[in-house]
């Protein structure tokens, strides 16, 4: 390695304090690729350009406990460097894939949640339908039981109501 590189090679610990921000967010920084950095031996090497290699220039000398504190300057600095990277062009094809791949999906959800409430009512219907022939079901067992009891023999109906310890003739089998 050249007397440059190493002058322009950092640890994270040296980078945050040439930065004047904290150690995560150098390493977030990394994870994003917003800064160029290489593992060598276990060890992240981060490479600053030029000018941001000068302690005096960029460091923080202005923190005092009533100010913005490291992580919100973090957080500022990473929100400025993502909006003024994506241009207006790209802003406007995004938007206009957006409205692309968007638009079909809500008339689709649209679609879909007026067939939700029609199957709803389908239901509804349904239920009530079965409801219905549910009692006229029962109406039509009760009325069979009494013409049942109507037309049996005055020793059945005795016999069914004491329960099975009345025995009956054989010839009452074929009368059913």
């Amino acid at each position: 390695m050249s007397t440059d590189q190493e002058a322009t090679n950092f640890t994270i610990v040296e980078t945050a304090q040439r930065l004047g921000v904290s150690e995560n967010a150098i390493r977030q920084r990394i994870k994003r690729h917003t800064l160029l950095a290489v593992k060598v031996n276990g060890i992240w090497r981060v490479t600053l350009p030029d000018h941001e290699t000068d302690p005096q220039a960029t460091i923080r000398t202005d923190y005092q406990t009533d100010q913005v504190t490291d992580h919100e300057v973090d957080q500022q600095g990473d929100q400025e460097a993502t909006v003024s990277a994506v241009s207006a062009s790209a802003r406007a094809q995004l938007a206009s894939i957006r409205d692309e791949f968007i638009a079909p999906l809500v008339e689709r959800i649209e679609d879909l949640s007026r067939d939700v409430g029609r199957l709803g009512a389908e239901r509804d219907a349904a239920v009530d339908e079965r409801d219905r022939l549910r009692d006229e079901v029962t109406q039509l067992q009760r009325a069979q039981e009494v013409s049942r009891v109507a037309t049996m023999h005055p020793g059945e109906a005795e016999g069914e109501r004491v329960g099975h310890g009345v025995p009956r003739p054989w010839w009452r089998f074929w009368d059913r």
